[in-house]
């Protein structure tokens, strides 16, 4: 695997996840990664607006180019739902595993959640990543799945989005701000951000999950 920071636009956390989609299909509420204790800071100046800040350093590297675009050729089509019923067990336990190496040291941000997915078929949720604190994106892919790639972005609303990170995976599991490194929101960037987990070779389940932890200062 190989992952690739890429950006143009704000940043918060985007926590996705898909998998077996086993009973009903619910629609995704939005992932909040609990904020960093605040210090307190003398000062007169009001909080800033989103508006009034800078946007975020562009990252030095793009999406892979075939990734981007079968993301992009699939991208008016709707995310799938997440299930409402219990991640299947094997993958839930392959999941756990990858989580061991890829996200030491950081806390569970909240349960898996999981999709069955067909071939350029997606699950998309938002995510929310406050300022002093840090994430990683987990996707395990279950029997039957051959590729998935991430891409966390900023919200399309119909348009093309900013792309903040991806991972082209070169088999069923993917990762964004694993062991390489947590990642943490841009100076200035929004928090409101979306993760979406595409299968771009062969089909089944999907389970994702994010973990968090304090940003290094």
């Amino acid at each position: 695997m190989r992952s690739a920071p890429a950006a143009v636009c704000s940043m918060g956390l985007v926590f996705v996840a898909i998998t077996l989609g086993c009973g009903g299909e619910q629609a995704a509420a939005p992932l909040v990664i609990a904020a960093a204790p605040r210090r307190a800071v003398a000062s007169a100046t009001p909080p800033r607006s989103s508006a009034d800040l800078a946007p975020p350093r562009a990252p030095t590297d793009a999406p892979e180019p075939e990734a981007l675009r079968f993301f992009l050729d699939h991208l008016a089509a709707p995310a799938v739902p997440p299930s409402s019923g219990a991640p299947p067990g094997v993958a839930a336990i392959a999941l756990a595993n990858t989580a061991l190496g890829e996200a030491k040291g950081l806390t569970a941000a909240g349960p898996p959640v999981f999709a069955r997915l067909l071939v350029g078929q997606r699950l998309s949720i938002p995510v929310t990543l406050p300022p002093g604190r840090c994430a990683t994106f987990l996707a395990q892919g279950g029997l039957g799945v051959i590729e998935i790639d991430l891409f966390l972005t900023t919200p399309a609303e119909g348009t093309v989005p900013a792309f903040l990170a991806s991972e082209v995976a070169s088999g069923p599991v993917a990762v964004i701000g694993g062991r390489k490194g947590c990642m943490a929101a841009p100076e200035g960037a929004p928090s409101a951000l979306v993760l979406h987990a595409i299968v771009r070779r062969g089909e089944g389940n999907v389970l994702a999950q994010v973990f968090a932890r304090d940003a290094p200062p």
